[in-house]
């Protein structure tokens, strides 16, 4: 049987503007072998954030773009995965998809932009007052868009 060889890395969080009643969620994403850090950043309006680890110096760095990649998060489920080519299937390239954004369900696309997206300079979705847990998860998957 084979037997696979584990290392723990430490590496710090990222510094994130905060406030004392702010609420944040991280998702983990390899995409295009590199890893990725997707930050919510929630009080009245959402700011997100993405991140990549540099492993030469452990420690994240903003992302300003994805190329020709997307990322699907699955807010309820705390999940998220990439996608090369998107356009390939009419989705877009450099944008997130997220499931369970807004509370109601539906898809929410934002692009991804250096220094983060902050929902109150142009994106028309606000925080949800309340978190429900809904089944089943609004994200699911093909496997024939990740070839």
């Amino acid at each position: 049987m084979p037997r696979a060889d584990w290392n723990l890395v430490r590496v710090r969080r990222p510094v994130y503007d905060t406030y004392r009643s702010t609420k944040v969620d991280q998702y983990l994403a390899e995409c295009g072998q590199e890893l990725l850090l997707v930050v919510l950043i929630s009080r009245i309006k959402i700011k997100i954030v993405v991140y990549r680890l540099d492993w030469s110096k452990l420690e994240w760095v903003t992302v300003k773009g994805l190329g020709d990649w997307c990322l699907f998060v699955d807010v309820g489920r705390k999940f998220a995965m990439s996608c090369p080519n998107p356009t390939e299937w009419g989705g877009r390239k450099n944008y997130i998809y997220f499931a369970g954004l807004t509370g109601d369900g539906d898809w929410t696309e934002v692009p991804v932009e250096e220094g983060g997206i902050n929902t109150g300079q142009g994106h028309l979705f606000y925080a949800p007052r309340t978190r429900t847990f809904q089944w089943p998860s609004p994200m699911w998957v093909y496997p024939s868009m990740f070839n």
